[in-house]
Order: C-alpha cells, then sequence, then structure tokens
C-alpha cells in the first residue's frame, strides 16, 4: 500500500514500524487478556475514522466488534484463517468450551459479513464465504536469491509456537542437534508453554528470540539452513498453505515439513525440502545432519526454492489485486 501511494495508519502492537506515516501502538492481546487490547482499538478507530477512507482489519474478534460501531468508513476484512477450526490450537480456550466457542465464532464471521467486504487468503476459505475474491497469502520475494555461506548452521523457525504448530518436536530436534547445529524459535509462545521454552533458551538447548516483526525475522533468517514447518494435522492446517513455507522460499531457505497436503503440494512442485512422517524430530536431524555436510546441495535448494518462490508466490504480483480491491471499495463510501 505504501508504495502504491496509500497514507496508512496502522493500529497495532509493538515493535514500531517506522515506515508507515503513523503506527499507533495498543496493547497485544495475549490468550484471555484481551479486553485492554480491544478497548485500544475501538478507541483509536473513533479518533481516526473521519480521516481515513478505508478500514483493512485482520482480526475476526475485532472486526466483529467494528461491525456494531455505526459511521465507520467502508471496511475490509482480510481472511487469513479458519478460527472456528483452530479453536483447538488455543490452549487458553478450556477443552469443555471449544465446541460452544466454535458456534460463536462461527456466527461472528455471519455477523461481520453483513458489515464488511471480504478478501480471502485460500480458495478453501470460499466454503465459508461463496463468491469472495481470494488474493492468494503469498510473500515479496527479492529478485536476488539471499546467498548462503557454508557452516552456516542456523536451523529456523519463525511463527506463534504451541502445542499444535510442533513444540515439542522443535525441542526434541534442539536436544539431538546441540553442538551441531542451533534451532532458533522466532515468534511468540503460548502461555502454556511459554515457561518450557524459556528454560529451554536459558539451558542453551536452543534460541528463542521473543516476537519480532516479521520483515525483521525474515532479513534475519537469510541464508539459514533450514526451515521448519511442523505443524499437527489439525483442521485449521489441513487446506491451507502454510505461509511460513512460502516466506521460508522467499528467502533461499529450503524447509522441512509435516505431510499436510498444501506442504506437501508447495515441497513437491518447488522440488526444495523434505516431507517427513513420524517420528518427526529423528527424521528432521537425520536430514539436517546431512545437509550439514553438504554446502552445495544445501545452496543448490534454496536457489530452487528462490526460483519457485519468484514465479508461484510472489506478492508483488498478486498485490496488484489487492490494491485494486482496495481501491474499488474506497470509492463506494462517495456514491
Amino acid at each position: 500500500m505504501l508504495d502504491a501511494g496509500y497514507q496508512v495508519t496502522l493500529i497495532a502492537p509493538e515493535p514500531l514500524q517506522t515506515q508507515v506515516q503513523q503506527h499507533v501502538v495498543i496493547r497485544r492481546a495475549t490468550g484471555r487478556r484481551r479486553l485492554s487490547s480491544w478497548f485500544d482499538v475501538l478507541r483509536n478507530v473513533m479518533k481516526y475514522r473521519r480521516r481515513v477512507d478505508l478500514l483493512l482489519v485482520h482480526d475476526l474478534e475485532l472486526a466483529a466488534l467494528l461491525s456494531f460501531i455505526p459511521g465507520l468508513p467502508q471496511r475490509i476484512f482480510d481472511v487469513h484463517e479458519d478460527l472456528a477450526q483452530s479453536v483447538t490450537d488455543r490452549s487458553w480456550i478450556p477443552a469443555p468450551l471449544s465446541l460452544p466457542t466454535r458456534k460463536f465464532v462461527q456466527l461472528l464471521e455471519k455477523i461481520v459479513t453483513l458489515r464488511f467486504a471480504l478478501i480471502l487468503a485460500e480458495n478453501s476459505y470460499q466454503e465459508r464465504f461463496p463468491d469472495q475474491l481470494v488474493v492468494p497469502n503469498s510473500t515479496r520475494v527479492p529478485l536476488g536469491c539471499p546467498a548462503f555461506v557454508a557452516g552456516d548452521n542456523r536451523v529456523i523457525y519463525i511463527g506463534r509456537i504451541s502445542a499444535g504448530r510442533g513444540w515439542r518436536d522443535l525441542l526434541r530436534i534442539a536436544e539431538q542437534l546441540k553442538g551441531r547445529a542451533v534451532v532458533h524459535l522466532i515468534g511468540e509462545a503460548d502461555h502454556d508453554i511459554r515457561s518450557d521454552v524459556e528454560l529451554a533458551h536459558q539451558e542453551e538447548v536452543l534460541h528463542w528470540h521473543g516476537y519480532v516483526a516479521n520483515p525483521d525475522a525474515l532479513h534475519w533468517a537469510e541464508g539459514s539452513l533450514i526451515g521448519l514447518s511442523l505443524l499437527d494435522d489439525l483442521a485449521n492446517y489441513r487446506h491451507s498453505m502454510p505461509t511460513k513455507i512460502a516466506e521460508y522460499f522467499a528467502c533461499g531457505i529450503p524447509v522441512i515439513s509435516t505431510s499436510l497436503p498444501k506442504a506437501k503440494e508447495l515441497i513437491d512442485q518447488s522440488e526444495s525440502g523434505w516431507i517427513i512422517e513420524p517420528p518427526l524430530a529423528e527424521s528432521t536431524v537425520r536430514i539436517i545432519d546431512a545437509l550439514l555436510l553438504d554446502s552445495r546441495k544445501r545452496e543448490y535448494l534454496g536457489m530452487k526454492a528462490h526460483k519457485f518462490a519468484l514465479e508461484n508466490l510472489d506478492w508483488n504480483q498478486d498485490s496488484k489485486i489487492f490494491l485494486a480491491f482496495l481501491q474499488t471499495t474506497a470509492v463506494k463510501k462517495s456514491r
């Protein structure tokens, strides 16, 4: 949006994003502690609503709140996940409440569709939102492949750290690789495993960076040995493209992934990684140990990954559809 000349006011938690015209910092919603963040969002939306032409929202809970506020500019909800199906991977939601929470989320989706225009990140989301625009969940791909330097032993995981995203296997991989490679985790940890992640970091089993803005995390990850995507076979992940695989490829990093349909499709087509079956940790360690001894293969796979991303996963191309939809929706205000 910035490259296209849009004036962007970002309402989001830290870290500060200096590339936008204005970043209004709010408190972060974590686990069940969400009310203060919601209040911050509502207060600032009301403050800026007459200064903007369009509201672009990524979180269903915020879109639902804003559905009940009159007098707002045109609104777009950018659908990036199946929140109802992800409830089982939200450790802060008690198991007995999973079913009613899913039903409540589905109700919120129906409410949001009455007030918001929609953009879908996956074709599979059209089952829930028929006839809505799909803009693939792609990533910015640099023209040149980031270089790999022989001897770089960083094993990267970027994203939310949770039981459903492979935390136990990530820990076992780090333990088994200690002394030969270093596992780096970049992202927030769910509250039920946070103390375990902190302990593993303190004991130098792995390196946990905590939350890092995604562009900074990807820039730091460039040149790493391998990227990991160890999602469980949960409904929310089963039919979605793992965004991190696309981002690893864009950075010229080959990938090890669990056998989810979209992940397998990406890795098979790109020939730039491995699909593993249980036992996940042992399978992953064997691949990494072999790659540590073969820098030429790592460099070759990285170049193939980057080439595939440039040709198939480049946001620089998909953004044209995205921006056209924003422009069309914003103009409706004056009709």
